[in-house]
């Protein structure tokens, strides 16, 4: 587990930005800017200490710090609470482990929450180090948005371009390992899904919110964004379908070519069925078996089988059973 960890940074309109923790508590007048507290690796079963000083509602600080979330939009007294869902940028991560970001946003402040790490969050911490953070909460906000709304869509491409690669493959050389492939492919899907559905709705609200946090610019750049979200739903949507064609393929073709193994190991059995019966009945230990004293009789039973078996080659053949 990692440390636990707080930021404050000051954010002035020109987008120039100041870290000190020591201005936890306090908050800015709107015309000197806003402050942005960043809270990362929580431990969702303890609070950090840092929310002592916040003066949040716990009914704000339980949202927050739940440990299971959807994405989701709520405008409540004081402010709007915004939980959103990330890609998981980091190496040999599965791509449906996707990571949360909770906000709380009020007048000059905005509190962000992360259990794990987030890229995007970095990247706007990195901005306000670098002097260009968003000069505005409510850029601030579109500009989270915009940058988890693209990490997800490139995740989301590159599971449809192995989705390609396995549709594009033999069946006859897919093997165990391209389904078992597929298989996992599924589940992400199914996975991923689960949280961009709510992302979509939960982004699709902030839009249409009439809280005076958003101004109409970033507002509508959010619309942008949401019907981006639309669009990648119903891209895995369409993924999911096709997953379950392609693996529908391989279960037919798989049947298929059992019922052909048992049509050939059927057609042997009956060729050689009234063979075993003819020779067993010669090979019975009684008295009275006709060729007992005839050097040619082995030849003759020999050619006798042969005969038979070919003869019920063809008739099999002539049936179209082979």
């Amino acid at each position: 587990m990692e440390r636990q960890s707080a930021f404050a940074y000051l954010i002035k309109p020109d987008g120039s930005a100041g870290a000190d923790i020591s201005a936890i508590p306090n908050q800015l007048d709107g015309e000197l800017g806003y402050q942005w507290i960043r809270v990362q690796h929580v431990t969702p079963a303890e609070k950090p200490p840092v929310f002592d000083d916040l003066n949040l509602p716990p009914i704000v600080v339980d949202a927050l710090l739940a440990a299971e979330t959807q994405p989701r939009f709520s405008k409540l007294a004081g402010g709007i609470l915004l939980v959103l869902r990330g890609a998981n940028t980091q190496s040999r991560a599965d791509p449906d482990d996707m990571v949360s970001v909770r906000l709380w946003v009020e007048a000059n402040r905005i509190i962000s929450v992360q259990l794990r790490h987030v890229l995007s969050v970095e990247e706007l911490a990195q901005s306000c180090e670098h002097g260009g953070a968003p000069p505005t909460i409510s850029r601030f906000i579109f500009t989270l948005i915009e940058s988890l709304s693209t990490k997800v869509e490139s995740m989301v491409m590159k599971l449809v371009e192995q989705l390609d690669d396995l549709e594009e493959e033999s069946l006859g050389d897919g093997g165990a390992a391209a389904q078992t492939h597929l298989s996992e492919l599924r589940r992400q899907l199914i996975v991923v899904r689960r949280y961009v559905a709510p992302q979509r709705s939960a982004l699709e609200r902030v839009s249409q919110s009439d809280s005076a946090l958003l101004s109409d610019t970033d507002r509508m750049h959010i619309r942008e964004v949401s019907d981006q979200t639309v669009r990648l739903v119903d891209e895995l949507d369409a993924a999911r379908e096709r997953a379950t064609v392609i693996n529908d393929a391989w279960v037919a073709w798989r049947a298929e070519e059992m019922n052909r193994n048992m049509l050939v190991l059927s057609i042997v059995a009956a060729v050689f069925l009234p063979l075993g019966f003819l020779t067993g009945l010669l090979g019975i230990n009684v008295g009275g078996i006709p060729g007992t004293d005839s050097p040619f009789a082995f030849w003759i039973v020999c050619g006798v089988s042969a005969v038979l078996a070919v003869g019920l080659f063809l008739l099999f053949k002539r049936l179209k059973w082979i």
